[in-house]
């Protein structure tokens, strides 16, 4: 006699949670912001392209990875200007952005940890920002 096969749950997989964050992420940022944040504030650089998601302090932080704090509205011209550029874009985010800088310099090294239940009510916190 045969052995019924139950179908196992799926496992939880923290890289495609993280995937998922970022994607939905990226939407809500650029559905809600709607333009990019540098236009006519850098002389040199012509404003052009999708609109992205840059992050300030670096995505590898992921106390900070998905907090609209760490993160401007930016079209691909100025995205990639001040990809080669960091000193001027950290310049130009104390400049313009010094509360959100401040704000970063105070929770950067902060530990948070981070299990499957963090990761569920921030998929769920996003999903229900982002306008389709």
């Amino acid at each position: 006699m045969k052995k019924l096969k139950l179908a196992k749950p799926k496992k939880w997989n923290k890289t495609k949670a993280k995937r998922k964050l970022d994607v939905l992420f990226s939407k809500a940022i650029r559905g809600n912001r709607g333009k990019c944040e540098v236009y006519g504030r850098v002389d040199g650089v012509r404003c052009g392209g999708p609109l992205q998601a840059a992050h300030i302090e670096n995505r590898a932080n992921i106390r900070l990875r998905w907090d609209v704090m760490n993160v401007l509205c930016l079209c691909f011209g100025h995205h990639f200007w001040f990809h080669r550029n960091p000193t001027r874009f950290m310049e130009f985010v104390m400049k313009y952005f010094s509360r959100e800088y401040n704000y970063l310099v105070r929770y950067r090294n902060e530990k948070v940890t981070f299990n499957e239940v963090y990761y569920k009510e921030k998929l769920a916190e996003l999903s229900s920002k982002v306008t389709v």
